[in-house]
Order: structure tokens, then sequence, then C-alpha cells
């Protein structure tokens, strides 16, 4: 079974009982490139948008008109809006959406679950692990030497912005912080260029990442922050409390619009005013 299941698992049964989060809409964070698709909600690239029904994946050219079938059972899925790279019984696929057809491009090894991360210029960046996460590693494989490499152990990417990527260096199955810095993605790999530390709920908004740290030592106090997507210009935000003494804090989506970052912890909606900032 796939990490990110049990991720997802264990954050919507805290919500359950924690929280009450925003209903997702459509992924704002759709550019220009590969995007990496939402579990819940609409994700938009080139122009088409994608969706989950279930367990079933479909894509279409309206929000109101996502009817044609892609694949079932495929999570961590990439797309630039014509090309989806995805995961299939342990065989990296591509399916294009102009021919509706897959090609199965890399069978990986049957020991692992992997995912696709994402995918910059001839580079699909897979995470392997195993349902503990035990060897957790970053894999490149390249569309056009059709080599598969490994070239970071104990790292995954979760976000992307350009040709950088907020890469996760510690793993946990809870809401605790853990190591992220900031990689830039190159024609051989990637590249370490900045370390931000014990992080929470680094998410990227608009070519922007926004991340928490914990300030107190009973991990009470949490901090905002915002940087560039190649971790330069970082700037704190403003600080909240955590709901107790030994806060559990997972935030699912920050919001920037008008000057503003918002997000919903704990049944309410705390906004901060960044201006230039963002």
């Amino acid at each position: 079974m796939k990490k990110n299941f049990w991720r997802c698992f264990l954050i919507a049964l805290f919500m359950a009982f924690a929280f009450m989060a925003e209903k997702p809409g459509i992924n704002a964070q759709a550019a220009a490139g590969f995007v990496k698709l939402n579990y819940d909600g609409i994700t938009r690239a080139g122009g088409r948008y994608f969706e989950y029904k279930g367990s079933r994946l479909y894509y279409g050219s309206s929000s109101s008109n996502i009817n044609v079938w892609i694949a079932d059972s495929v999570y961590d899925v990439c797309t630039d809006g014509n090309t989806v790279y995805y995961v299939k019984d342990r065989v990296l696929t591509r399916y294009s959406i102009p021919s509706g057809k897959n090609s199965a491009l890399k069978r990986l090894s049957s020991r692992w679950n992997w995912d696709v991360s994402t995918v910059y210029g001839k580079n699909i960046y897979l995470f392997k692990a195993d349902e503990l996460l035990d060897g957790a590693s970053t894999y490149v494989y390249n569309t056009k030497t059709k080599k598969l490499k490994k070239i970071a152990s104990g790292a995954e990417i979760e976000y992307r912005s350009g040709k950088y990527a907020v890469v996760s260096q510690t793993f946990s199955t809870g809401y605790t912080d853990r190591k992220i810095s900031i990689f830039r993605l190159t024609s051989t790999g990637m590249k370490k260029v900045k370390t931000l530390g014990k992080c929470l709920c680094p998410r990227v908004v608009k070519g922007k990442v926004f991340y928490m740290k914990y300030t107190s030592p009973k991990s009470r106090g949490v901090a905002l922050y915002r940087c560039n997507a190649n971790g330069k210009g970082i700037v704190r935000i403003g600080s909240f409390s955590a709901e107790s003494t030994y806060g559990v804090v997972e935030i699912d989506n920050y919001t920037v619009e008008n000057g503003k970052v918002s997000f919903f912890y704990h049944g309410s909606r705390y906004t901060y005013t960044i201006g230039k900032k963002a």
C-alpha cells in the first residue's frame, strides 16, 4: 500500500475529529509545465481539467465536463495537460491524451512502492519506499537515455515551482516537523540550494513557498514563513498558538490573494496581510 494512502488516511482521520477544512476547488497552482494532480478537487493543467472520481481518474475540456477515463487506481500522477505519467502495477507508464494510448516506459522493482514526484525536461522523478518508508529514495528516469538512477537517499520531492523543488529529507507518519530543503532540478538530477530546517506544512502557492515552524519548546507556538522558489527572501509573516500543549498542526491549503494569505486550522480561518511580501 502506498505511503501517500496512509498519509491521506491519517490526515482525513485527524481532520474529522480535530478541525473542519475548506472544501477544495480547482487547483490554483496549475501553471505551465507539469503539475501533480490533487486527490480531492479538480486540477487544471494545459487547458484541461483532471479529477478523481472514486479510484478512477478522468479528464475533460472544462471543469463541468470531466468524463474521459484515463486509468483506475493510479496515484501521484503528473501531467502537463497532454501527457500523463503514473506508475501502475510497478510499471512507469506514459498516457498520451491526443492519441489516447498508454506506453510502458520502465518496469520497476517489485520489492518497493513507486510514485511519480514530478517531471522536468526529459527527467521523470520517482519516489521509492516501502509501507514503513524504509529505503526511501528519489530516482530519476531519463526518457532519452531510458536509464533509471538513484539521485538522493532519504529524500522526496513534495512540491515544485519551475526548476526548483521542495524536498523532504526526513519522514514521519504523523504531523511532526521534518527537515525541508530547496533543490534545483538539473539535466542529471537535482542539487540542494537551501536548507529551510525543520518545517511543517510546506506548500507552493503562486510560485512562492509557504511553510511553518514551531517556535516554543513545547511546540505550542507556530510561525508562518514565506520564501521565493529558490529559498531566498525568507520572510516571517505571523504566528499563532496550536490548540494543545503539544500542538498538532496540519494545514491542507493556503490561499493567497489580494495581498493576504489565509488558511483554516481547527475550524477557524487565519488571515495575514503580506502585501508585496507575496
